[in-house]
């Protein structure tokens, strides 16, 4: 497992939304291991992601992780008497924190989707029951 990102991005991309205080080691390891799927089942597909995609949206899912665990981001605050509102709900998967939004906007395929949501990718096959062609009876034959 190789990381795709850099702590110094992540911080970089949380911004104000970082406490400063905690490592995002964790986050880092959780966010490459759910690319690392992503990459196999597009492989799998036949599917490529570019280098730089990978990259931001491992950055972003980190991120989200982040939110999710440690820090919920604000979708509304107000200064005076210090209310807030925090993002997400906890079944929402990345729709949960604005970073997830972003990860699922950034994936194209939609593979990110399916690993995050825990469903296999729908896969179609046929095979044929009937009489090879030489069992088989022409149709002037048949009565």
């Amino acid at each position: 497992m190789a990381l795709r990102t850099t702590e110094a991005a992540v911080k970089g991309l949380l911004d104000r939304n970082y406490n400063n205080r905690t490592r995002l080691t964790p986050f880092l390891r959780n966010a490459s291991l759910v690319m690392d799927d992503v990459v196999a089942l597009a492989t799998e597909n036949g599917d490529v992601y570019p280098d730089q995609k990978l990259i931001a949206m491992e950055e972003a899912l980190a991120a989200h992780y982040y939110q999710k665990t440690v820090d919920p981001g604000y979708s509304s605050r107000s200064t005076d008497k210090a209310s807030g509102s925090f993002q997400g709900q906890t079944g929402m998967y990345l729709e949960a924190t604005f970073y997830g939004q972003m990860a699922a906007e950034l994936d194209n395929l939609g593979y990110l989707k399916i690993i995050a949501a825990g469903t296999v990718a729908p896969s179609a096959g046929a095979f044929w029951l009937g009489k090879t062609r030489s069992e088989s009876l022409d149709f002037e034959d048949r009565q």
